[in-house]
């Protein structure tokens, strides 16, 4: 086997492609990942592996798959592309012992990578990443096979559960009343979130359009990061048409990010609170604050004048992860657009917060910029 060294990061591992992402290393890591499960003893139960647009994921997770399989590990392989929120409730909702996601997450185009994900549908949080980075200097053979891989879809179970998160009978009677105007622009920016967004708010009785639905290998020559740099198609399709909301999401679905009705990008540190204040007020849910130390302070004072536990710890969801498994949450969120919400899996998820917010707008029956005022009013 190669002597290449392979570093991971805090939930994985990414990399140019055709340099240090290549199949043989992806092979070592696969095999070194079976030898983690092996040593927790959590390889009876199946391993769910999904796959982004990038190119070559779809094959990527297969060959992952035939690893874990030549192991006789199970394997619950997605039959389409997906977004990381999707494949890590998947993890939870089928019982499995943990999941595998092939994505760079809104790293260019350039890029792949893996991602490890634990039972209770988050990324790990303790020194297992360390443990499979030093595994993979330590494969020898490599079985492989397709024995034990089963195709799965994944998404159906997903869309249900946000049924138990986001009030679809609220979404309904809002778009019944066309004075309300439920009008969304949807930028997918060429990632994993394809047209999920859409498609539900239709089921909805809302009018959604989605720019850059089809997942595309560079994501049509734009870093896949929901910052305002990458956004200028989705604000000015929002501000030419009567849309009352603009939603992105990331390369992989994770992070998402809004701009109002003129096509006016709201900063990540606003989106952050009028979620925050979504829950809290309209939504009537109650729980701790947990936010990275980047992001902004007024979600301390929001927590101090509501009286709600509130958490702030160094960069990373992962941290983020390990106070929401500890403590009932109403939001977690990160300095890179990425939320989690009460009720939901500790991962980062940019379909969700897309349909929070349009929830938000149907609720209050007021605009961004109107409920951001009631905001400032608030706390400054």
């Amino acid at each position: 086997m190669s002597n290449t060294e392979i570093k991971f990061s805090t939930d994985g591992w990414h990399a140019k492609l055709n340099e240090l992402f290549t199949e043989e290393n992806l092979l070592r890591i696969a095999q070194a990942y079976v030898l983690f499960l092996k040593q927790k003893n959590i390889h009876v139960q199946p391993v769910a592996v999904g796959y982004d647009g990038r190119k070559n994921s779809k094959q990527y997770a297969e060959l992952f798959s035939s690893v874990l399989s030549g192991n006789k590990i199970p394997v619950l392989l997605s039959q389409e592309i997906l977004p990381t929120p999707v494949l890590s409730f998947a993890v939870k909702k089928f019982q499995c012992s943990a999941g595998v996601m092939i994505t760079a997450g809104n790293h260019p185009g350039k890029y792949n990578g893996i991602k490890f994900k634990a039972s209770y549908g988050g990324p790990f949080i303790g020194d297992e990443i360390k443990t499979i980075e030093k595994f993979t200097n330590t494969v020898q053979e490599i079985p492989r096979s397709t024995f034990h891989i089963t195709p799965q879809d994944f998404l159906p179970p997903y869309k249900e559960h946000l049924q138990t998160i986001v009030n679809v009978d609220l979404l309904r009677e809002y778009a019944a009343k066309p004075a309300n105007n439920p009008n969304v622009m949807i930028d997918s920016m060429g990632g994993a979130g394809k047209t999920i967004l859409e498609d539900i708010l239709v089921e909805c009785g809302w009018r959604a359009q989605t720019i850059f639905g089809t997942p595309e290998p560079n994501f049509y020559d734009r870093n896949p990061e929901t910052i305002e740099e990458n956004l200028q198609p989705l604000m000015y399709n929002t501000g030419i048409t009567d849309a009352i909301l603009g939603i992105a999401t990331d390369g992989d679905g994770g992070g998402c990010a809004i701009c109002n009705e003129n096509g006016k990008w709201v900063s990540v540190q606003q989106t952050i609170l009028l979620l925050a204040w979504h829950l809290y007020k309209n939504k009537n849910l109650r729980g701790a604050i947990i936010k990275s130390v980047p992001v902004t302070d007024r979600l301390r004072l929001l927590a101090e004048k509501r009286n709600l536990p509130f958490f702030e710890v160094n960069v990373s969801f992962q941290n983020i992860t390990r106070v929401m498994l500890q403590n009932e949450c109403l939001v977690g969120a990160d300095d890179s657009a990425g939320f989690s919400v009460h009720g939901h899996i500790p991962e980062r998820d940019g379909i969700l917060s897309g349909l929070l917010f349009c929830e938000m707008l149907a609720q209050s029956g007021k605009s961004v910029d109107e409920i951001w005022k009631e905001i400032e009013n608030e706390i400054g």
